[in-house]
């Protein structure tokens, strides 16, 4: 089946990250060419049901303008089905758009503008390059834990290439609404994640826990959390479990405005001591004209993965 490209582009970056503000996806798919191009594009979509939208709500990603949010719609799934012939149900949908709202997608938008800060720093800096990125629904790592299965849910899940060879992060992203709690309870998931080794099928190394939070008052309080969730493992050594998944909090304003700086505080590490994305020495930017393709990064196959080439 064949399709406009752009508009496959749009309904394949909604499949990969689920809901985007018109803003994200200009930025995702639309980089190079003008906003009027976007704005058609997506009209076009929703006038042919192909994508639900929700009413404007104040702030997209880097620019506090009003921006729509969209999902693909039943049918946006079917035809997205059709032009890359994966299973309709392995689609994330908006069924219901009575109840899809702006205040309900935060969360999800949050996650997004990780993604896009992430993605055009590493693109900016030489020999480095973000290779993939997953996030919700498409992370769902299930492990052994004694004679039953858990699972672990990351928000998102960044590969980074690097002269160093590539690199792991596991991204949660705290809106500040959730309790404390949530994230001890999470950093013992993942403690217990990294102790069953099921993860070595995956990755040569385990993926660094990174916690985003939207206010910088919680920052030392996420710390205390998951510092405290890891020493409830009495069966483990807490700073063992602290140097193997290097769980470090970040303030998002602070990672937004420098994805690869030194923003990140340590668990169980030298309050004096920050760490970055990248661990070898940073290397100066440099812009190049790589314009092999138009959409940016998001290309999702057949498993609902995101393959990114810069």
């Amino acid at each position: 089946m064949t399709w406009p490209f752009r508009q496959a582009q749009v309904l394949r970056a909604l499949r990969a990250h689920r809901l985007l503000d018109a803003e994200q996806l200009r930025q995702i798919v639309f980089r190079r060419v003008s906003r009027r191009s976007c704005q058609r594009c997506l009209t076009t979509l929703h006038r042919r049901g192909l994508v639900v939208r929700a009413q404007p709500s104040r702030g997209g990603f880097g620019g506090g303008s009003d921006s729509y949010v969209y999902g693909l719609s039943p049918m946006g799934a079917r035809v997205l089905s059709a032009i890359d012939d994966i299973d309709p149900a392995a689609i994330p949908q908006i069924r219901d758009p009575a109840t899809f709202t702006p205040q309900r997608a935060q969360h999800q938008l949050a996650v997004n503008r990780c993604f896009i800060a992430l993605w055009h720093a590493l693109e900016a800096t030489a020999g480095h390059r973000l290779v993939g990125w997953q996030s919700d629904p498409h992370l769902r790592l299930r492990y052994r834990a004694g004679t039953r299965w858990q699972v672990v849910h990351p928000d998102g899940l960044a590969q980074i290439g690097s002269p160093m060879g590539d690199r792991w992060l596991f991204f949660e992203i705290d809106r500040g609404t959730a309790e404390l709690r949530r994230y001890a309870a999470k950093a013992r998931r993942y403690a217990r994640y990294w102790q069953s080794g099921d993860w070595r099928a995956t990755w040569p190394h385990f993926p660094e826990v990174r916690v985003v939070t939207s206010r910088q008052s919680r920052c030392a309080r996420l710390l205390d959390a998951v510092e405290d969730g890891v020493r409830r493992l009495t069966d483990l050594d807490s700073h063992t479990v602290g140097r193997a998944l290097r769980l470090a909090v970040a303030w998002e304003r602070d990672f937004l405005a420098d994805p690869l700086g030194p923003v990140w505080d340590l668990a169980f590490g030298e309050p004096a001591i920050r760490a970055n994305v990248v661990r070898d020495p940073m290397v100066a930017p440099t812009l190049d004209d790589r314009d092999d393709h138009d959409w940016g990064p998001v290309n999702p196959d057949r498993d609902g993965t995101a393959g990114y080439d810069s």
